[in-house]
This record gives structure tokens, sequence and C-alpha cells, in this order.
């Protein structure tokens, strides 16, 4: 059925004639004469709204596979809007490309949401989706604790989440857009305390340099370190007797110059053996090179 071209702006009551069929405005749609909302006359429905457009008093349901409404603005410098109402105030407009202009590379014709008053002024665009960049744009920062966060609100509170002078340890090249490297402790370790925190104890070591021993430093033992202990000696009952080394009995051999042995004495004792060593500091073994990661300490300007 061709489409039917109805005045605009009819009031209640007038009629229109075409095709052998007659209409009459009822104050908010077409009706065919002599019809309640049937069909009638040649089996052209009962209720029309003319091409320049009109309002329904019902729903209206699209039912068939893959329903579509086509908006179809003249221009990109036009939009097209689906708007919601509340007692005839406007509150809500979708628009599904906006009156950005289109300047080529998929700019413009946006898709945004608006609000308005309750007098249905214009509150603002409350979000935004870029044609081009497919990128969600909101109307501001988050005032509550569930409002969605813009990017710019995110970087604000996170270069200033801190007060100048904090210091904090990253696990970084180098320090981040806000804060400086402090230089003042370099190679070194860090000790958790219950205490108070930030000190440093100045040692002449470097951590480096201790996780890459292989020995302890060197140590001396003296006679307080040594166990108490004894040494035997060659002494016979006599002078007759020798020993594998053809020495007799008495003869000082492995005795401290200066130190008398009686010949026919059974028992020696109290005297000193010969002094061999080089009384030299000696080292032990020892491996700390364990794994580690290097980090730096900033300072929030």
């Amino acid at each position: 059925m061709a489409a039917i071209d109805f005045p605009s702006n009819p009031v209640d009551g007038q009629e229109f004639s075409t095709l052998d069929v007659t209409y009459v405005w009822n104050g908010t749609g077409w009706r065919v004469k002599g019809t309640i909302g049937g069909g009638g006359g040649g089996g052209e429905p009962g209720d029309y709204l003319p091409l320049t457009g009109g309002s329904l008093i019902g729903d209206l349901a699209l039912q068939y596979s893959d329903p579509v409404i086509h908006l179809n603005k003249s221009g990109s410098s036009n939009a097209n809007k689906i708007k919601g109402y509340s007692g005839q105030m406007l509150r809500w407009d979708l628009v599904l490309g906006d009156g950005t202009a289109e300047g080529g590379s998929d700019t413009g014709s946006d898709l945004s949401i608006n609000s308005f008053d309750d007098i249905g002024n214009l509150l603002g665009e409350v979000l935004r989706i870029e044609r081009a960049t497919r990128r969600l744009v909101l109307a501001g920062p988050p005032t509550e604790q569930n409002h969605a966060a813009t990017k710019n609100y995110v970087d604000t509170a996170a270069a200033a989440g801190f007060p100048p002078g904090t210091k904090m340890v990253f696990y970084m090249a180098a320090p981040p857009p806000g804060w400086s490297v402090d230089a003042t402790n370099n190679d070194a370790m860090m000790r958790v305390v219950s205490s108070s925190g930030g000190g440093m104890v100045v040692n002449t070591g470097s951590m480096s340099a201790f996780f890459n021993r292989t020995s302890v430093d060197p140590f001396t033992t003296t006679l307080t370190h040594m166990p108490v202990h004894q040494h035997g000696t060659n002494a016979y009952q006599g002078p007759g007797d020798t020993n594998s080394s053809g020495y007799r009995a008495g003869q000082a051999h492995g005795v401290a110059t200066g130190y008398v042995v009686a010949f026919n004495a059974l028992h020696i004792d109290n005297f000193p053996i010969v002094a061999a060593g080089g009384s030299g500091p000696h080292s032990h073994g020892l491996d700390t090179k364990v794994k580690y990661i290097d980090v730096i300490i900033c300072v929030k300007s």
C-alpha cells in the first residue's frame, strides 16, 4: 500500500479523502470514517499518522524477525534523537549521531545521552561515545562512592595522593611523575622495625659487597681460644734405653731449650715441647651470593 500524505496540523473532526476512502482526524490520529478502530473501507487500517508526524495513544510494537527503527538525519550537523518525557516535560534524550560535524577519518556524529531538569531545560551531557575512537567520555569526576571515574580524576588523585616529602620504595628504573630519587642511601639494605622508621645506620660495608662474599674475615687464634690439651714427649727409665730414633732417655729431643730433664726420672712433668707455627690469621669459606632486586627510594615533590 502506498503511503498516504495526510494534511499537517489537522483539527478535530477534519476529513480527508483519498483513493475513495474518507478519513477523520480524532485529535490523536486519522481514522477511516464510519469505523471505531478496526479496519474499514476497502481493507484500509482504522488509524493513521500523517507523514509529517503525530502522536500515538498506545504502544508501538514491531513484531517480525530483526525489527529495525531507522533514524536518518539530513546532514552531519543535525542529530538523530530518541526522547523520554515525564508529564510532557523532557527528561532524557538519546542521541544516535549528534551534531558534531563529520570531518573525515570517521570523526563526528558521536553518540551521547543528555539529561534535563524538572521543567525540561538541558542539564548537560551525561556521557558521550566518540565514533572514531570508540572511547567513552564522562561528564565529570565522581562525587559518590559508586560513581564512574574519569582518567583525569584517577591521574590527579594518584599524583596528589601523598603529601610532599613522602618517601616510598619503587621497583622501577626511574621515579614516576611527581617524584624524585632520594640519593641519600645507595647500595644499602632495609630493615623493618616496630618503632619509629626512617632512620639510617651508617656502616662501612655495602650490600653488594656482603652478598658477594666467599669467606669470613681473617681471624688469628690465641691461647685463649684453644681448648685445654697436652702433648707427649719421649722419656725412658734408665740411660741405656733408646727409642727408635736413637735418642737416649733424658736427651732434650722435642724439649724447649733451657729445660733440664733428669736421666733416671720415671715421670717428666710440666715442661714445654718445641714451639711450631706461624701465628698468622686464617679464614673459613662462606657463600652469601643470593638473588636480590634493585629498587629506588623516591621523594614526593
